[in-house]
């Protein structure tokens, strides 16, 4: 069987898109680029750890016990702990449409009830009632969690310039024409199901979303 070629360093990757989102947070493919999910969702439908390396279902379903990888930052630096994804959950479900995460409204809002950091690395998400689909909602690229610093400052701030722990930076948005991004090169927070030939790093120096 023929070798895989060696991976290829450096560069830039551009893509195309026909639709130029409000907001690079929430922004569908974009968010991706420089947030990372508590899960990961394979094409088979199988759920991996990302941010959270393992999870707990309480005995009536409605309580989730996450476990936060340990280690990672986000890009400016801020620990990346069970205190920041506590605060990601209240903002998403937040009583202001400018503030709150269109995608958890829709989905679980009327049904969530609480995100507690119960330890450093230890989160409890309890609903009002068993919610099945809430693991496959989370691998959602909108459910990507952001820095504490990102989410307090004005909504325009963090829609321009949000900051996760992704494996690329948000560098520039030329609203109309493109979002320039730059690697993360302290990247180590990875799928579970990452490709293995670059154990999830970003191979390329630079990305270009275009419209």
């Amino acid at each position: 069987m023929a070798q895989e070629p060696a991976p290829q360093r450096g560069g830039t990757i551009q893509y195309g898109h026909f639709q130029e989102p409000a907001c690079l947070v929430h922004g569908w493919y974009l968010q991706r680029q420089f947030s990372d999910a508590l899960v990961s969702r394979a094409a088979d439908g199988k759920i991996w750890p990302w941010l959270a390396t393992s999870w707990a279902l309480s005995k009536d379903r409605k309580t989730y016990t996450f476990q936060i990888k340990p280690g990672v930052k986000f890009t400016d630096g801020t620990p990346l702990d069970a205190q920041a994804v506590a605060e990601n959950f209240k903002r998403w479900t937040d009583a202001d449409p400018a503030k709150r995460n269109g995608a958890s409204f829709v989905y679980f809002s009327d049904n969530f009830e609480s995100a507690t950091a119960t330890g450093p690395l230890t989160l409890r998400v309890t609903f009002k009632q068993p919610y099945q689909p809430f693991l496959t909602v989370l691998s959602h690229a909108t459910h990507g969690i952001l820095s504490s610093a990102s989410l307090n400052r004005s909504a325009a701030e963090t829609c321009e310039q949000p900051v996760g722990s992704g494996p690329f930076i948000v560098e520039k948005w030329n609203r109309g024409q493109n979002v320039v991004f730059k690697r993360n090169p302290h990247y180590n927070s990875a799928p579970g199901n990452a490709m293995r030939s670059t154990r999830g790093r970003p191979m390329w120096k630079a990305w270009s979303g275009n419209f």
